[in-house]
């Protein structure tokens, strides 16, 4: 090992009962950690950046299908009808996704609106009512 290489300073030498008579000795460069710092940083901004363009589309995207699913839940629509007003909307999307969005959406919507319906008591009470019938 060539000690001029290395600072000195920032030599660890470490040893392990599992391994006698073997050691390791490690040295940190700080400008070979500094380049790397700096490298890693560099990948971490663009990858942020390029999950960023990711994370818009698909948000774009499950807009879409939550409009497509609420469409065809509240009107009387076929899928193929949801395609076409979409279509008129400038976005591109096919009937099958739209089915398969209900098919997977709906049953959880239905829990969730099953959840948070108001819970009917087991005890009515009514007033007494009179109602003429024919006049009587």
């Amino acid at each position: 090992m060539q000690l001029g290489l290395f600072d000195e300073r920032n030599l660890l030498e470490l040893s392990s009962p599992d391994y006698p008579g073997e050691r390791l000795v490690a040295c940190r460069n700080p400008e070979l950690a500094r380049l790397r710092t700096h490298q890693r940083e560099e990948l971490l901004a663009a990858t942020e950046a390029n999950l960023q363009k990711i994370k818009a589309r698909v948000d774009a995207l499950k807009l879409v299908g939550r409009v497509c699913v609420r469409w065809s839940a509240a009107y009387p629509l076929s899928f193929r009808h949801i395609e076409e007003m979409m279509a008129e909307r400038g976005v591109l999307v096919d009937h099958a996704p739209v089915h398969r969005w209900s098919i997977k959406i709906l049953p959880v919507l239905a829990v969730v609106f099953r959840r948070r319906k108001r819970p009917v008591g087991t005890s009515w009470r009514m007033d007494e009512t009179y109602i003429k019938v024919s006049g009587q």
